[in-house]
């Protein structure tokens, strides 16, 4: 099997490398980055990923956000989310305000053991505001809204990015 990374730009299958759109408004670029992004099923569980389709800019949007993490379903779930979000609220900053941690137990729970670096999204979010009144549990969900809050950040400055200085 061949990676994408030695493949030659002019093999079929690689992704275009046309620069990206420039676009009116956030709203109008998540939603144009959103297209790219699908659900599918992996045994019982449903996963966000990139289309085949999507340009290289796309994919190396995508990569940011993951913050150094290998790809990642949380990640792409939280790209997605933040895509979502970006699309619908007309003020940006509101997304920040309303980010919200799993609520179940085992959710947060398989989040954290998910990868090496998540419990350091714990710490740093105890560090800075403190220990959650819930307990573990609520360390928990400071440290995954921490980790929501740094991709949303990041799709937030990408989306900018894309909307046309007026």
């Amino acid at each position: 099997m061949v990676s994408r990374h030695q493949w030659r730009p002019d093999e079929p299958g690689r992704r275009s490398k046309a620069a990206p759109p420039e676009f009116e408004s956030i709203q109008q670029a998540a939603e144009h980055v959103g297209d790219f992004l699908i659900t599918k099923k992996r045994g019982d569980k449903t996963i966000v990923v990139l289309k085949d389709s999507a340009p290289q800019w796309v994919e190396d949007t995508a990569f940011e956000a993951h913050a150094g993490m290998i790809a990642d379903d949380y990640k792409y779930e939280y790209i997605n989310e933040a895509l979502d979000r970006f699309f619908e609220e007309d003020d940006p900053d509101v997304v920040f305000e309303n980010i919200e941690a799993d609520v179940y137990n085992y959710d947060l729970l398989t989040w954290v053991a998910s990868h090496g670096e998540r419990p350091g999204y714990v710490d740093e979010a105890t560090q800075e505001i403190g220990h959650s009144d819930l307990g573990m549990i609520g360390d928990l969900m400071l440290g995954q809204i921490r980790e929501k809050d740094e991709v949303f950040g990041i799709i937030r400055m990408k989306l900018e990015d894309l909307v046309r200085v007026q």
